[in-house]
């Protein structure tokens, strides 16, 4: 299972220090203004991110401004009312500023930054218009390291620190209240996203710790999901009116993965009741309407089932972009004509319209003499040492993935090509391990050339992906590994999100090398 939901880390290059100084300006008619200046250092880019916005991966909803050569810039956004709003400044290898803020339509902010020079030291005064709602916080509205809990077998601690959390982060906005005495509909925001928050990261737990744990988390399944049914009754799943919460919307996607994952089990262990109670179908009928399709048709049948009005409206469209970015696309062109036929005038439409045709042609591409199948049964290979021999003397780049795999999708869409045309020919083999896909080989084989993988693919049998988890200690999917000519392997120093450029300069090391990997 992979390990991931939901990243807050955005990718571009900037130095800054000095002074930077800009403003952010709502107006009556509801557009949003930000413009500036900035002072000391030339700055490439600066990125703000709507976490409420969000339909496909992080990075595509970032809003980038380029500074002009004075360092003048200027960004417009259109806005209804109140929302949560990051901004970004990273260096070449760590965040130099980001912050948190809430923006309302009359608000006008102006924000002066300051860098103490080279040193990690950075100070934001904000005055203007709604500046009461955007002084420092002293806490985090989106963020709760749950890392120290991995592997509880009982829900006890984790359940006791997002409480106590939760509560220091109350009394620190109770003293925030009295000191600046925000807005009420500011106040009733904050507190919505810190309850929402509170369901939201113990539901992401639960659901990535049990496949850490297995057998532990078995026994105690009862206590686990008894405590998420007792968030869930002061957090709901359907309100409308908190569709600018970013936690809420959150919860609502992470609800729709993962009950498709509890009926995935279903479907295996119970197909007739799987297929009457969701498709009102027989078992062959059934699988005549899903295919081979694993998440479309059955993430629109929870949606259905679980969702209406507005939140069904964006849950719906955060499916079709995630399934175009992942590359999902068995059903998915029935998923978007029901979505315009219920919802022709979406302003949802316009994030995934333009791409729809353009992937769908490449979904039908068909394999090429490149794309070597050198086991598509799951039963030529079950240690990590007898796939390895294929390839001796060869630097191997292993991809652990499945097709099933939202991260995995992800991955190989923005990487796999920029990885290979780093080196020449046969330089590097590129090994891809499709795991726990015995039962999706046709899906396997048309992402194969819908992802452009030249390369070697191997469908892995469970003793195969068993084995090679277990000796190079990945813990979830994608998992990426290197082998040196000597047949020696090692997890790569860049796993999930890939820094690509990393893992290029790795591989390249371990070319010019007459070393082994230790």
């Amino acid at each position: 299972m992979a390990n991931h939901v939901f990243s807050d880390r955005f990718l571009f290059v900037l130095t800054v220090c000095g002074v930077f100084f800009f403003t952010i300006s709502y107006q009556q008619c509801l557009s949003q203004t930000v413009s500036g200046k900035i002072l000391g250092k030339k700055v490439d880019s600066i990125n703000f991110y709507f976490p409420a916005e969000q339909l496909g991966s992080s990075e595509q909803e970032i809003s980038s401004v380029y500074p002009d050569t004075t360092g003048r810039f200027e960004f417009s956004k259109s806005v209804a009312s109140g929302t949560f709003l990051q901004g970004f400044i990273f260096g070449k290898d760590r965040v130099l500023w980001d912050r948190q803020f809430y923006l309302s339509p009359t608000d006008s902010l102006s924000l002066l930054i300051k860098f103490a020079g080279d040193s990690n030291q950075v100070e934001t005064q904000v005055s203007g218009r709604g500046s009461q709602h955007n002084q420092p916080l002293g806490f985090s509205l989106f963020y709760t390291d749950l890392e120290v809990f991995r592997e509880d077998t009982a829900p006890d601690r984790v359940l006791g620190h997002l409480a106590a959390d939760r509560a220091k982060k109350e009394q620190l906005f109770s003293d925030y209240i009295v000191k600046y005495q925000p807005q009420n509909a500011f106040v009733k925001d904050v507190k919505t996203q810190l309850v929402y928050s509170q369901t939201y990261h113990y539901y992401h737990f639960l659901e990535n710790n049990k496949f850490q744990i297995r057998e532990s988390f078995e026994r105690n399944n009862g206590l686990w999901y008894q405590a998420l049914d007792s968030l869930l009754t002061i957090t709901p799943k359907q309100n409308d009116a908190l569709l600018h919460i970013p936690a809420y919307k959150r919860m609502g996607w992470l609800f729709v993965g993962r009950t498709k994952e509890a009926l995935w089990q279903q479907k295996r262990e119970n197909p007739e009741s799987f297929y009457r109670d969701w498709f009102d179908a027989d078992t062959i009928k059934g699988k005549a309407i899903l295919g081979h399709d694993l998440t479309n048709l059955i993430c629109r049948q929870i949606i259905d089932h679980h969702f209406e009005a507005k939140t069904k409206e964006f849950l719906m469209a955060r499916l079709i972009t995630t399934s175009l970015e992942e590359g999902l696309l068995e059903n998915l062109d029935k998923l978007y004509q029901a979505f315009n036929d219920e919802y022709p005038s979406s302003a949802y439409a316009t994030h995934f319209r333009a791409g729809f045709e353009e992937k769908m042609k490449a979904y039908q591409r068909p394999l090429n003499e490149q794309m070597k199948l050198l086991d598509s049964t799951g039963t030529a290979f079950e240690t990590i040492e007898g796939l390895l021999q294929q390839f001796a003397g060869k630097v191997v780049f292993l991809d652990m993935w499945g097709t099933w795999c939202g991260p995995c999708r992800s991955e190989l869409q923005a990487h796999s090509e920029e990885i290979r045309n780093g080196f020449k020919d046969d330089e590097v083999v590129f090994l891809y391990v499709a795991n726990h896909d015995i039962n999706n080989t046709a899906v396997w084989r048309k992402l194969i050339p819908y992802y452009n993988l030249e390369g070697h693919h191997i469908l892995a049998g469970r003793a195969l992906t068993d084995d090679i988890m277990k000796k190079t200690g990945g813990r979830g999917f994608p998992t990426y590994i290197i082998v040196d000519k000597g047949g020696n392997y090692r997890l790569a120093e860049t796993q999930y999100p890939m820094d690509a450029n990393k893992l290029v300069a790795q591989l390249k090391q371990l070319l010019s090398s007459t070393d082994c990997v230790q």
